[in-house]
């Protein structure tokens, strides 16, 4: 299984890579700190990635318009993307349809700590288990 992680927060995105090896140990797994940064390497990666857990909220580009540029791109356009913020009560449900709209798989708040990205995980991809 390969999974990409979009997050300009590197704190997250160590819970991210924990929570992961927790359920998924197997999972090839790429980390990258904006959407710029994860389009590159994605243009050059031979195999498309299974699923991408993105932010919304970043600085240089937004998990937004990063999902508009996903869409645009053949090789990954049927990966399934996660969006995810530390709050999603501040979306309004019109602004999370439009996710779903753009090709959005899932949109789920952050987990606050480790064991919560696990069980968030292993509900979104499965456990090494099943």
């Amino acid at each position: 299984m390969n999974i990409i992680f979009i997050d300009d927060d590197f704190e997250e995105l160590d819970f991210m890579r924990l929570g992961v090896e927790a359920v998924r140990p197997e999972a090839h797994c790429n980390f990258f700190t904006d959407c710029d940064e994860a389009l590159s390497a994605l243009a050059r990666m031979t195999s498309r990635p299974d699923y991408i857990f993105m932010e919304v909220n970043m600085n240089k580009i937004d998990g937004d318009e990063c999902l508009v540029q996903l869409g645009r791109n053949q090789k990954i356009r049927s990966c399934k993307v996660v969006m995810m913020s530390s709050s999603m009560d501040m979306y309004e449900q019109s602004h999370q349809r439009a996710f779903l709209n753009r090709g959005a798989f899932a949109i789920v708040e952050k987990p606050g700590t480790v064991d919560e990205y696990a069980e968030m995980f292993a509900n979104i991809v499965g456990s090494e288990n099943e």
